[in-house]
């Protein structure tokens, strides 16, 4: 024998005290006396029903900030529903509801909170962006019921810009670029100005442009006012600055440099080294010598052998007296 709840309809088990429905666990009254069989009390006709109302359908935001509304879940059935809420539409990834959950007896009504923050980036848009809530049963399916609303998002500025590169070198025209990154959430008027300390430049760039949100690309070219006397540039480097005004009136100043280089001389062209010069001299005739020249040589050389004759003659002979005079000494 089965006992039903008269709250939610759950059929217990005979002799239960409360309910077994997680979501109900309402008392159970229950006579002891009573027989096998015998009916406590009459089955009450059984019903579900959702009603919701959100508190503003109307939001407004700044990128960056908390926006929230309240839902109110009202219970017109008869039964203990547990109703869960999920957000759809564009603006539902910046939202969240608290609780996402939430258990509503019969007749009565829950509340639970639904905020957005638009992040402060160039990726949200200003203007209107749709939401939805939907409340689902988990206990009836098929029980569920919306509501839409829609959030303003508003608009906010942040402009930053760079030259790039910031030096260039070169005798002709060269280009420079002015990046203007746009982080806000709509289009940047912006106006451009340049300036050079020496006035000897020619500055060329657009004096407005439209940067959309993200980066923006200028180009600026840099050229001498005139091309005559260059000579005198050689090596100079000149200043200049590129000024970016946007719509709120906060000017962003960038500074560059225009180097001019000198004019590279031609190299000399190398020489071969100087080869050797041989010079045939004739050789010097000999020369003639004369008869008498020839005599002459030759009594010279005849006297030198005969003096070396006699010199050899004499130390002969007076090698012989010596001993001549060694004999007649020996003699006395």
């Amino acid at each position: 024998m089965s006992l039903t709840c008269a709250r939610c309809g759950h059929q217990n088990v005979d002799g239960a005290q409360f309910c077994a429905n997680p979501s109900c666990g309402a008392y159970l009254p229950w006579d002891r006396t009573r027989q096998p069989g015998t009916v406590s009390m009459p089955i009450a006709e059984q019903r579900a029903g959702l009603r919701i109302d959100l508190a503003d359908s109307a939001l407004t935001v700044d990128p960056g900030q908390t926006v929230g509304t309240t839902v109110t879940i009202h219970n017109t059935g008869t039964r203990v529903e547990q109703f869960r809420l999920r957000l759809f539409g564009p603006a539902s990834a910046w939202g969240q509801a608290d609780p996402a959950e939430l258990a509503v007896y019969p007749g009565t009504k829950g509340t639970s909170t639904v905020r957005f923050t638009p992040p402060r980036s160039a990726e949200t848009g200003a203007g209107r962006w749709d939401f939805g809530v939907l409340v689902e049963s988990a206990v009836n399916s098929g029980l569920h019921a919306d509501a839409t609303g829609w959030l303003t998002v508003g608009t906010f500025s942040a402009l930053k810009a760079e030259l790039w590169p910031q030096v260039t070198r070169g005798r002709a025209t060269t280009e420079h670029s002015v990046i203007l990154d746009n982080q806000g959430n709509l289009p940047e008027v912006v106006n451009l100005s340049a300036t050079d300390e020496s006035g000897e430049l020619r500055i060329q760039l657009p004096s407005q442009v439209t940067a959309g949100p993200g980066r923006t690309f200028v180009p600026v070219k840099v050229s001498l006012l005139t091309g005559q006397g260059a000579e005198r540039h050689d090596g100079r480097t000149f200043r200049f600055s590129v000024t970016a005004t946007p719509q709120d009136g906060t000017p962003v100043m960038l500074s560059g440099s225009r180097a001019f280089p000198a004019k590279s001389q031609p190299k000399p062209v190398p020489q071969p080294p100087p080869q050797p010069q041989v010079v045939f001299m004739p050789a010097p005739a000999a020369k003639k010598r004369g008869c008498l020249g020839g005599f002459i040589k030759l009594v010279v050389w005849l006297v030198i052998i005969a003096g070396l004759v006699a010199a050899g003659l004499w130390a002969y002979q007076a090698g012989l007296l010596q001993e001549w005079l060694d004999k007649l000494e020996n003699l006395k």
